[in-house]
């Protein structure tokens, strides 16, 4: 009996360790080596493979544009509509208006179930919009710390020259910069914030009923299908209250959706 016992413990053990030690192989192979493993598991055509070697470097830490826009690519592939949506929309949030991530993204918009139309922006939000998708907040960063540089420069000038045709040359730089220094400084810091800001969302579950209330005997107001994207604006336990491109409003659980 004691041997029997033995016997299937020694199997159960196997058993567990056959599951466990891929895990734990993928767990320390290093960023460069799951990022080569998934490129070679995407090129033979195994995406789900690819996307857990991704996955790794993502848990990680590693996170870029690079890595999220080939992860939208390998879950496209496995058409799972929701994450890849996700990923791309993360990707942009890194480099915004990449023109890959933008077309994919639009591709896979046009084959989800809701077709939302977005509410019209204001001229000055649009104008607004565009300059803070123009660079990413590190690159807004570094001409902010350029045009601080040439504002000193100009101010210098201002006090330090000898003729007044130098000291209005400086100061008309110095004012000239200094209003481009506190935009550059303002569009670094929105991109910074939307990158940090965690009040959008894509839904993940098939469907979702929105309701009048956080409560599920509450009025269905309308439906929302995986891959669309929302946006949260208040919480009461696992309920959020989201909103959608066309201004309409209403209650979810959490569970329904995957911060961006």
């Amino acid at each position: 009996m004691k041997i029997k016992t033995n016997y299937i413990s020694a199997v159960i053990l196997t058993g567990i360790l056959a599951t466990v030690s891929p895990l734990v192989v993928l767990a320390q192979l290093s960023p460069k080596a799951n990022l080569d493993s998934a490129t070679a598991c995407y090129t033979s055509g195994r995406f789900a493979d690819a996307l857990g070697y991704y996955d790794q470097v993502l848990i990680n830490g590693k996170e870029s544009y690079e890595l999220y826009f080939n992860m939208g690519n390998t879950a496209f592939r496995l058409n799972e509509l929701a994450q890849a949506v996700w990923f791309y929309e993360k990707a942009l949030r890194l480099k915004p208006g990449d023109e890959d991530a933008t077309f994919n993204l639009g591709l896979i918009n046009s084959r989800i179930t809701d077709k939302i139309d977005q509410v019209p922006l204001l001229f000055y939000e649009r104008w607004w919009r565009s300059f803070v998708n123009l660079f990413p907040p590190d690159t807004w960063s570094m001409v902010s710390l350029i045009l601080l540089s040439l504002t000193g420069a100009s101010l210098l000038l201002f006090f330090q020259a000898g003729y007044m045709w130098q000291r209005k040359t400086g100061f008309w730089l110095s004012l000239t910069f200094g209003v481009l220094l506190v935009f550059s400084i303002s569009f670094a810091w929105k991109g910074t914030q939307r990158i940090m800001n965690h009040n959008e969302a894509i839904i993940f579950a098939t469907t979702v009923t929105a309701k009048s209330s956080p409560d599920a005997s509450a009025v269905d107001l309308f439906v929302l299908h995986e891959g669309t994207k929302v946006g949260i604006n208040d919480q009461i336990g696992e309920w959020l209250r989201i909103k959608i491109a066309n201004g309409s409003v209403g209650w979810i659980k959490e569970k329904s959706l995957k911060r961006l």
